[in-house]
């Protein structure tokens, strides 16, 4: 039997449900041009008590066939010359085509051990009505094995030629589960830093380094400040630069980083909630802030940016400026309030406190504000 077969392939077909997740795996033989299917192994489990997203199971689900198949050629006696698994869950096929690092622990620890299994190139889409491992995960009282042949003999899709298998034409990039956290390199020295100016010109610097990083990926021409000649040649030599300084968008959005990296260290709890419910469906309930909270009166809400500000009476005034009408929260104990506070003490030339409060007060709102100008100034 072994000597007329012409070709051996493992199909693993994978699927979940909110109830269960499992995979199963048949064995294509191609004997004098016939195809024959067998099924030599499934494997199914409960849906885990905590409740999980349907794409975070369908990985499971994945990461199951991927230890079933090196089970299967580690154990099997024929010769197998290609494996190929079969997911409907375009998510899981998106994430394996993306680097595992920009997403969160839960996915990017499965996908990694997915790949050390398996490769890319075996992971096939195919369309749910054809994936016959939705026999595991979606039964009421007994398995719907209506057609017990299709499950045992393997289903039809196996018995066209390759050409007929179907594919996703694109598999689109997917920001589901990935990390909610910017890198913040240059907070972690913000006290080593003299001034507002310079620690927003460092943190620019950092964020035009990153996008180099990936323009060079891509092939893109990379940005460069105006350097000596003999820096320009180092550069030019290797790369295609433009040359410009750091730009009012840069400058800005380093800023946001800052101030954003300044709420999440004074306001953590308050943070935290509101960004998960900007990432609630629509059908999900929302999260309140405690009433303990010290913000809970000023109905902190987050801006486009993720920038935490007070909502108050003047919001439906359109003729105010947004930062009047929003103002940015601040903790007066921060470091990055002092420098701001520093920043304006030395934009109107040393002037009195109260100065410096009714200028701060149109963009920021800080407890105990006359306070910490008071100590900021003092220092």
């Amino acid at each position: 039997m072994s000597s007329s077969i012409e070709t051996l392939e493992l199909h693993i077909f994978t699927d979940a449900s909110e109830n269960a997740y499992g995979c199963v795996a048949y064995l294509r033989l191609v004997v004098h041009g016939a195809v024959k299917c067998s099924q030599i192994m499934s494997r199914a489990k409960v849906a885990p008590l905590k409740r999980q997203s349907i794409p975070r199971l369908e990985l499971m689900a994945a990461v199951l066939g991927a230890r079933m198949r090196q089970t299967i050629m580690e154990t099997h006696s024929l010769r197998i010359g290609q494996t190929i698994l079969w997911t409907d869950s375009r998510t899981v096929l998106s994430w394996l085509q993306s680097d595992q690092h920009k997403f969160k622990q839960f996915v990017a620890f499965r996908v990694g051990e997915i790949l050390e299994l398996t490769h890319m190139r075996d992971w096939r889409w195919v369309p749910t009505k054809q994936n016959i491992a939705d026999v595991l995960t979606k039964w009421g009282r007994s398995p719907p094995l209506h057609n017990e042949l299709e499950w045992v003999h393997g289903p039809s899709v196996l018995y066209l030629p390759r050409e007929q298998w179907p594919s996703a034409e694109t598999i689109e990039e997917t920001l589901e589960e990935t990390r909610g956290i910017m890198l913040f390199h240059a907070v972690v020295e913000a006290e080593t830093i003299s001034s507002w100016t310079k620690l927003v010109r460092v943190v620019a610097t950092v964020m035009r380094f990153i996008s180099n990083c990936r323009r060079k990926r891509i092939g893109l021409p990379i940005v460069t400040y105006q350097s000596s000649e003999y820096h320009c040649r180092l550069i030019q030599a290797e790369y295609s630069t433009i040359k410009k300084p750091l730009q009012q968008e840069e400058l800005q959005k380093a800023e946001t980083v800052l101030l954003r990296q300044a709420q999440f260290e004074s306001f953590p709890n308050e943070m935290n909630t509101l960004t998960r419910n900007l990432q609630r469906k629509d059908d999900q309930p929302q999260e309140r802030i405690e009433k303990s909270s010290t913000l809970y009166k000023r109905s902190p809400v987050l801006d486009e940016e993720g920038v935490l500000r007070v909502r108050g009476r003047l919001e439906t005034n359109e003729e105010l400026p947004f930062d009047m009408r929003f103002p940015i929260i601040l903790s007066e104990k921060h470091n990055i309030t002092k420098k701001l506070i520093l920043q304006f003490h030395y934009k109107y030339g040393h002037a009195n406190r109260e100065t410096v409060f009714n200028e701060l007060r149109q963009k920021f709102w800080i407890p105990k504000a006359r306070a910490a100008v008071l100590q900021a100034t003092r220092d």
